[in-house]
């Protein structure tokens, strides 16, 4: 449940709603739509506002609920009723969304996606931010203490949300080492991990460095002296493992380098092949139809299948349509992207120019593709926009592709309606090493 604080004003990122197309499960923008808000701390619901308000409109079918929180609201369970016309004639659909409101001091817990709370244990492990009992034994005294009573540390030194704040910056920082790419959190590629947590423990250190600089002291107590001076070493840790992450993070972008430079010397024959090859992995499963079954694309290759699934980009209606020749491609690197849908989870490892299509049925190469940008899959004999959750760099594997029958050059694998190659841009790529199968 969702929980605002006092003197917060409501932003895109809560309390808000999405409209979808039910035929087409596009975003869409209803005839009219409205919303109540209703204090329920009482038990029994109290409008806010009056009714019917109108929310602020942020992209196609998406509306917030603008609302900035009295300080004196009333702590504790609200909600919002969002009203909808789907159009002129229909009548009113309600959804209600419950939440709390808390008073200003309260710390309010974000939700992560698994891949982040992974992150932040992963850090945490690191920075040996477990298990406070074990790891924390002392901290300096106060000044209404005793020199001989330490005080006992309990608690984490550095809670989740300031944890994912130094992940940020530590892939901003691997971006931004030349030459400059541009992965975030969900999209880096998988061996690059240890580079980001690394700077991650940068920033972690240096904040206590600043936290230390403020709290170093010298005492003297009866032939005691204690001389607190502990902000060069957090710096000094910092330095060192910078240094690490530099040297590292030179090498990584090397093999970046290298990567642009093969693209730009072999690729210079047509805009077609300056792509490259678009090649899947060759365990991913594609539909021989005339046998009603999921076969691997290297079996296909040796099968020779003659007709599979592809999408009408006109209809987005899925058809058998002709294979004209399958590719194999050789060894590649690839990548693997997940998809999600409500109900279901979706999987292809494929080259990173490989293209998708995005809800307006527009090519997008895998490389472009964003989190929670919608690609088309096949769903039993419909198709389906689902959600991009995650792409992360597997290595290198035997590829292949299938060219398929003019005028839908597409076809499913792993689910996911994907473009096939371009097929004469793949012997100007791979020389001696292409090999073509025709069918029929």
């Amino acid at each position: 449940m969702n929980a605002l604080r006092h003197g917060d004003t409501t932003t895109k990122d809560n309390l808000n709603v999405f409209v979808y197309e039910r035929s087409s499960d596009r975003l869409k923008d209803p005839y009219s739509i409205t919303f109540d808000l209703y204090d329920v701390t009482s038990g029994s619901p109290v409008i806010i506002g009056g009714p019917d308000r109108l929310p602020i409109k942020f992209a196609v079918g998406s509306y917030f609920a603008p609302w900035q929180i009295p300080e004196d609201e009333n702590i504790g369970r609200h909600k919002i009723v969002w009203k909808i016309k789907e159009n002129a004639t229909s009548t009113i659909t309600m959804h209600t969304e419950e939440f709390d409101i808390v008073s200003r001091l309260t710390l309010v817990n974000e939700e992560y996606p698994e891949q982040i709370k992974r992150l932040i244990y992963k850090l945490r492990t690191k920075l040996r931010d477990v298990n406070p009992d074990r790891d924390y034994h002392f901290a300096p005294p106060s000044s209404e203490q005793q020199i001989s009573g330490f005080t006992e540390t309990r608690g984490y030194k550095w809670p989740d949300e300031q944890l994912v704040n130094h992940i940020e910056d530590a892939t901003n920082y691997v971006n931004l080492f030349p030459p400059a790419t541009t992965y975030d959190i969900m999209t880096y590629p998988a061996a690059w991990e240890p580079l980001m947590l690394l700077e991650a423990q940068v920033y972690a250190l240096y904040d206590l460095a600043i936290l230390w600089a403020g709290e170093e002291f010298n005492y003297s107590l009866a032939g005691i002296s204690l001389d607190i001076r502990r902000s060069d070493k957090y710096s000094g840790f910092a330095n060192q493992i910078q240094s690490m992450v530099d040297k590292q993070l030179e090498m990584a972008k090397k093999r970046v380098l290298c990567t642009v430079g093969l693209r730009q010397d072999r690729y210079t024959y047509s805009r077609g092949a300056s792509m490259g090859p678009w090649c899947c992995a060759e365990t991913m499963l594609v539909h021989d139809t005339d046998n009603n079954e999921l076969v691997m694309l290297k079996n296909a290759y040796d099968k020779k299948i003659k007709h599979s699934y592809s999408m009408n980009l006109d209809t987005n209606e899925i058809i058998v349509n002709d294979v004209k020749a399958i590719w194999s491609n050789g060894k590649q690197d690839v990548y693997k992207l997940v998809a999600r849908d409500l109900f279901s989870k979706y999987e292809i490892q494929c080259t990173n120019t490989h293209r998708f299509f995005d809800k307006d049925n527009k090519e997008v190469q895998l490389k472009d593709l964003t989190v929670n940008q919608k690609v088309w899959v096949k769903k039993g004999k419909k198709s389906k926009l689902v959600k991009v959750k995650s792409i992360e760099f597997v290595g290198s594997v035997d590829t292949y592709d299938m060219e398929m029958k003019e005028p839908f050059r597409n076809y499913v694998a792993n689910g996911f309606v994907v473009h096939n190659t371009s097929g004469q841009n793949i012997k100007r790529w791979t020389g001696s090493r292409f090999n073509r199968i025709q069918i029929g």
